[in-house]
């Protein structure tokens, strides 16, 4: 009986140490979904709106204000885009608004088709969120706001860049892949600097309101963008 193929071994552990880490990610979203379930229990959860495939879900009372700034990164899209190519590409996705869930203004959780956005921070302009979220090392002042304008609606935007973040797990099946060969210097912001998959959601984000983003982000986005939406005709 010969020896197993070392190879053939070492292929099927790194397959197997796979499986187990993304196991272990799906859990800890799953996690944190269920966190927010045991916070606002069903009947504190209330659909306020549905587009392009999407639902959005207020977490304890409505606030009519929210959802026209999610309605304003949704136009931002279709704008930029055609309709149908977001909607293909972005079906199935909940956007929970709830306090004390996400970190910072939001967090995606992809591999269970889910963004929290933190309500509490809904209506912050972008000099606001920058001059906060600065304070704590996480943000350069002037990275948005010297591009879209100190009074923009951090919400607004912050949201379509949660939206990048399920774009390319939706393309990849990971985070932090789509741009790991690119330079992380050519990234539009400091924060996206820091690490591949914020560099793609930023950079989704400068796309979408039509800023400058270098030439090999832009083909990857846009391949990627067509490639999911394909793959989902066939949901719709």
């Amino acid at each position: 009986m010969g020896l197993p193929n070392s190879d053939q071994n070492n292929s099927e552990l790194e397959t197997n140490m796979r499986t187990s880490q993304e196991q272990s990610l799906v859990d800890n979203e799953q996690a944190k979904l269920n966190s927010l379930f045991g916070a606002y229990p069903e009947n504190e959860r209330h659909l306020i709106f549905t587009q392009d495939g999407m639902e959005f879900i207020a977490c304890g009372k409505p606030n009519p204000d929210h959802q026209s700034i999610l309605i304003a990164g949704i136009t931002a899209m279709e704008q930029r885009f055609e309709k149908d190519v977001i909607t293909q590409a972005f079906k199935g996705v909940k956007i929970y608004l709830a306090n004390g869930i996400a970190s910072g203004g939001g967090e995606a959780l992809p591999r269970v088709d889910t963004i929290i956005l933190n309500a509490e921070n809904m209506g912050m302009n972008v000099a606001q969120m920058e001059a906060i979220a600065s304070e704590a090392g996480m943000y350069r002042v002037g990275d948005q706001s010297d591009v879209f304008g100190a009074d923009a609606d951090a919400s607004e935007v912050g949201f379509v860049h949660e939206l990048g973040h399920i774009l390319e797990f939706r393309a990849h099946l990971d985070m932090g892949v789509g741009f790991q060969t690119l330079d992380s210097l050519k990234s539009p912001t400091w924060y996206g600097q820091q690490k591949p998959r914020e560099d793609y959601a930023e950079s989704w984000m400068f796309m979408v309101y039509g800023h400058s983003i270098d030439q090999d982000r832009e083909a990857i986005l846009q391949a990627d963008l067509k490639k999911v939406a394909a793959a989902n005709v066939s949901r719709l």
